[in-house]
């Protein structure tokens, strides 16, 4: 009888060394999903254990979670750390894991008997990839931020097409803007080098003629109610057309603009 209370403390001395050993039933598991894979992280032994877990050799991979994560999981306890997924859809994609873990020593768990050790983690597995396929479904479902090749065909066909013309337009407003200030300077040469340019402008739209009633916006309005990656050549454009603005706009003159 004094042999079998002595046991459990005779576990927690030699725990430690055979964690060291590789011996210590702790994992950390990748489960196949519909569309990724989750991660799982499985602590089957009686101690307290500290880990990082990192991916490392990506190959075209996203995840829910910012890599490596640090945490600690308690004695016949499991976590799962996140879901993984190719970032750019029908393209090849892999990873493996980086796993480093620190053994503390702890009260040895007497409850559970040894028999149910193999219930105990297939219930585990179980409800890991139920809830690790819920976190991936809502990821799975939305445009990939990084799909390179179909945010730029998006931008290209239906959002670069209308930002072009509208700047078209824009020029041509500055230039026809100039050539008026300069007319009312009377400077005559400026004036007709500033309507010679908006007229240029002015033709390239008149080339696009089909195009200009419209200027692209309904399909410019799909390109951002579907693309979220449409904020970033948005902005691009507003901070050139304020450049432009800057530097074409010609200063005000009062003295000039009274005589109207």
């Amino acid at each position: 009888m004094n042999l079998l209370r002595l046991l459990p403390a005779l576990f927690l001395a030699l725990a430690p060394l055979l964690a060291q050993a590789g011996e210590y039933p702790f994992s950390v598991e990748r489960i196949q999903l519909d569309g990724g894979a989750g991660i799982l992280a499985v602590n089957d032994g009686p101690l307290t254990v500290s880990a990082s877990v990192d991916l490392t050799r990506q190959i075209n991979v996203g995840s829910d979670h910012r890599w490596p994560i640090n945490f600690e999981l308690k004695p016949y306890s499991s976590k799962t750390l996140g879901v993984i997924y190719p970032a750019s859809k029908d393209e090849p994609w892999d990873f493996e894991l980086l796993v480093s873990k620190t053994i503390h020593p702890g009260k040895v768990d007497a409850v559970r008997k040894p028999e149910a050790k193999g219930s105990v983690l297939s219930e585990a597995r179980e409800d890991a990839r139920s809830e690790l396929q819920k976190l991936l479904e809502p990821i799975s479902g939305l445009p990939r931020w990084f799909d390179t090749a179909k945010i730029g065909s998006s931008f290209i066909k239906d959002g670069l097409p209308f930002l072009l013309v509208a700047y078209l337009v824009l020029l041509t407003v500055l230039f026809d803007l100039r050539a008026f200030t300069a007319l009312l300077r009377r400077d005559w040469l400026p004036a007709i080098g500033q309507g010679c340019l908006a007229g240029a402008t002015g033709f390239l739209l008149w080339i696009q003629h089909a195009a200009v009633p419209t200027m692209y916006l309904p399909r410019f309005m799909k390109y951002v109610m579907r693309e979220p990656t449409s904020i970033i050549p948005c902005i691009l454009a507003l901070i050139i057309a304020w450049l432009t603005a800057q530097w074409l706009v010609p200063q005000r003159d009062s003295s000039q603009y009274a005589r109207l």
